[in-house]
């Protein structure tokens, strides 16, 4: 199961994979994370959030980075099957770029094609520059 590691005052430290019956350290809570969290979001007991952000969504990032915050975000084999299914522009981009810009319209094309918002596009991309 995937786990975000909260703290008491709501903040996601840290996303893991375990068994069901998993424990964190005492001063931590561990909840099924279902869907988009990632580290710095918060658990109002109910939901989690993205962080509220107003630093600056970097330009572009690595390929490798990309990967790293879909994986850290769940979302590695949706955006995987969106691209497999996208146009042959959509597939070179993603296989041949050493840079993946935010701007570019295929990165727009593949979110359209997983339902994300700009906002959250510009939080895989905050992710991705800091992994």
């Amino acid at each position: 199961m995937r786990f975000a590691i909260v703290t008491a005052k709501g903040q996601v430290e840290n996303i893991v994979e375990a068994p069901a019956d998993y424990r964190p350290p005492d001063d931590l809570i561990a909840i099924e994370a279902i869907g988009s969290v990632a580290p710095r979001w918060t658990w109002d007991g109910e939901t989690f959030s993205p962080p509220e952000s107003t630093q600056h969504v970097p330009d572009s990032v690595s390929d490798l980075q990309i990967r790293l915050a879909l994986n850290v975000l769940g979302l590695r084999d949706a955006a995987e099957a969106v691209i497999a299914g996208g146009s042959q522009g959509l597939r070179d981009y993603w296989d041949r770029s050493l840079q993946i810009h935010r701007d570019h319209p295929f990165v727009d094309e593949a979110a359209i094609a997983l339902n994300k918002s700009r906002q959250e596009i510009d939080e895989l991309f905050r992710l991705a520059a800091a992994l």
